[in-house]
């Protein structure tokens, strides 16, 4: 069920729970380059977000009711990336976000 009256908390964690397989702040410097995107191209409204070492939790609104475009964008995107830089082939998430 999608709407725009009330913001998602939505948070992804990694599979197994392992850490992120590079550093920290790159993760960061990844995941603010993607949500700044989000913002442009679905008009997401990012409220906060939160980057631990194995997962995420992001508060957003999506005046637009497109939060599982926007957030499969998000995934793949993040994924594609990490795991070119860190040189893996396998699947980075645990499951969808929720």
């Amino acid at each position: 069920f999608e709407q725009s009256n009330y913001p998602y908390h939505v948070s992804a964690r990694t599979h197994d729970q392992t850490p992120f397989p590079i550093p920290l702040h790159e993760v960061w410097e990844i995941m603010s380059e993607n949500l700044f995107y989000m913002t442009n191209a679905y008009g997401f409204e990012i409220h906060s977000f939160v980057l631990m070492n194995n997962h995420y939790h992001l508060l957003v609104s999506t005046p637009k009711c497109n939060l599982s475009q926007g957030m499969q964008w998000f995934g793949q995107e993040f994924t594609k990336t990490i795991n070119r830089i860190s040189n893996r082939k396998n699947q980075l998430w645990g499951g969808r976000y929720y």
